[in-house]
């Protein structure tokens, strides 16, 4: 993977000079490309051994001043530049004097994100994100929202197209979330009704969009696994719950035509549609992902089809429901071919239709199928321009494998969003000697393996970084038989 270029700000830069030592981890902390904070550039210098006196020489030639010495940490130097002085210039003076070892960016730190203020994330109740062993549940079985979100938490520019019972368009942690109709100004389609009124008189549709996408950090209600994105009403589901292929065909013929990427399909039916069928697979090949629920049949579906969950599409997620203690829920559909994944669906606290400050809890397979079509939103915004088959394929990549999901679906795992969008990369750099970095997200946890053959891995090492980037001696230092290495979010 390659090496993550910082840039430098108007206001604030600092340069890392650092020497050559075996297993010392130089951390440099996230840079912004703009920065209001006022103060003179500075380095971090540590000398070439030997050269000590002839580096502070070049410090008095380049009109730096020495502000601090490390004696603790091996005597590297905090050096102020003078202000004016262009940062890029001074790291090139550096780079070619061979009077230190390495040079390497640094800039100001932040405040790691907030947790978002909503009430019902705050106190525990939205358990699928953030599951900390509350009203009994098992710590950590969860999707990992919170780490994800230090990562990506907006999809503003991505399209999810609810097909389902409606969205109730004027709830208060929904509306600044809906997708407009640039022609008509409205939010999707009905199609029991033939207008473009997606009102949601079942209250399904209501509870699924906001698992999706309810506005995250506004103080109010719940938090959506994405909390901005683009959520598309499309009616095919009567008050009832009832609906026909035929409206449903005509509701991915709008979605996509009026620029859906992800179609959320939380219902099942017993009955093969091919026509419905040939519209997924169009679907798809126009950059759409389809996420559909396995069902709330108890069965498996290897065995006892349902439709569209069994269709098996190369763009397609099909998903069972876990509980709040990393459990099956009783009433999911399983398959060991047909469903990708789990995510959790049982007692799942979302936006409700009967009224707009109204929230209620559901459970089934079609809440775990919004929390999976919300995860794949913020991929397909961490990742523009992957195509559909790669979102699926890095979902089902990031799973996190538990005994109660293997053989009842493909990954054997429960979706884990924070390892697809934590995605570390490693570089090498030769300052003469090999260095190896990792680059992440401060205070996230990184494993890195290596490999002589790329079948055989061994853990290398793991870290939790305290800066957005770790570094290490390179393969020579490592002592190992290794010569490919890759890294990864650590549980």
């Amino acid at each position: 993977m390659g090496l993550v270029r910082m840039t430098w700000s108007r206001q604030v830069a600092a340069l890392v000079l650092l020497g050559w030592a075996a297993g010392l981890a130089g951390a440099v902390m996230e840079v912004q490309s703009v920065v209001t904070l006022e103060r003179n550039p500075r380095l971090f210098v540590w000398a070439e051994p030997g050269r000590e006196t002839e580096l502070q020489a070049l410090h008095a030639g380049l009109g730096v001043r020495v502000v601090h010495t490390m004696v603790p940490c091996g005597g590297f130097q905090i050096v102020e530049l003078g202000r004016g002085t262009d940062p890029e210039t001074v790291l090139e003076r550096y780079r070619m004097s061979g009077m230190v070892h390495r040079v390497e960016p640094d800039g100001v730190i932040r405040a790691a994100q907030a947790l978002p203020d909503d009430p019902f994330f705050q106190n525990g109740a939205q358990w699928h994100l953030n599951n900390y062993g509350q009203n009994g549940g098992v710590p950590d079985a969860d999707v990992d929202a919170p780490e994800a979100w230090d990562v990506i938490r907006e999809a503003t520019n991505v399209v999810v197209a609810v097909l389902d019972s409606g969205i109730r368009w004027s709830h208060e942690d929904l509306k600044d979330n809906l997708w407009r109709d640039p022609r008509t100004g409205s939010n999707g389609l009905n199609l029991i009704t033939g207008t473009n009124n997606p009102w949601d008189d079942n209250g399904h549709g209501t509870h699924v969009a906001g698992l999706i996408g309810a506005v995250g950090n506004n103080g109010r209600g719940v938090a959506g696994v994405a909390w901005r994105v683009q959520l598309m009403g499309v009616k095919v589901l009567d008050s009832q719950g009832n609906g026909y292929f035929s409206d449903a065909v005509l509701g991915v013929e709008y979605a996509i035509t009026n620029g859906a990427r992800v179609l959320n399909i939380s219902w099942t039916s017993s009955t093969y549609s091919s026509a419905f069928s040939n519209v997924l697979w169009w679907a798809g090949q126009q950059g759409a992902v389809v996420v559909t629920a396995a069902g709330n049949t108890s069965a498996n579906l290897d065995t006892f089809p349902l439709w569209p969950a069994s269709l098996g599409l190369p763009h397609q997620l099909t998903v069972g429901a876990s509980t709040r203690t990393d459990d099956r829920y009783t009433q999911s559909a399983y398959g060991p071919a047909s469903v990708h994944l789990f995510a959790p669906g049982a007692t799942l606290y979302s936006t409700s239709s009967s009224g707009d400050t109204a929230y209620t809890t559901m459970s089934g397979t079609s809440m775990a199928t919004a929390v999976v079509s919300g995860a794949v939103a913020l991929t397909m915004a961490r990742f523009p321009g992957a195509g559909p088959t790669e979102i699926v394929n890095r979902i089902l990549a990031a799973v996190d494998v538990k005994p109660a999901f293997q053989g009842r679906c493909r990954t054997g795992g429960r979706l884990n969003l924070r390892r697809v969008v934590d995605l570390p990369q490693l570089a090498m750099i030769r300052s003469p000697e090999p260095v190896m970095e990792l680059h992440g997200h401060p205070g996230h946890a990184y494993e890195v393996w290596g490999s002589s053959d790329l079948v055989n891995w061994q853990r290398v090492t793991n870290m939790v970084l305290t800066g957005a980037t770790w570094s290490w001696p390179g393969p020579e230092g490592l002592l190992l038989p290794s010569r490919f290495y890759r890294a990864v979010p650590a549980p």
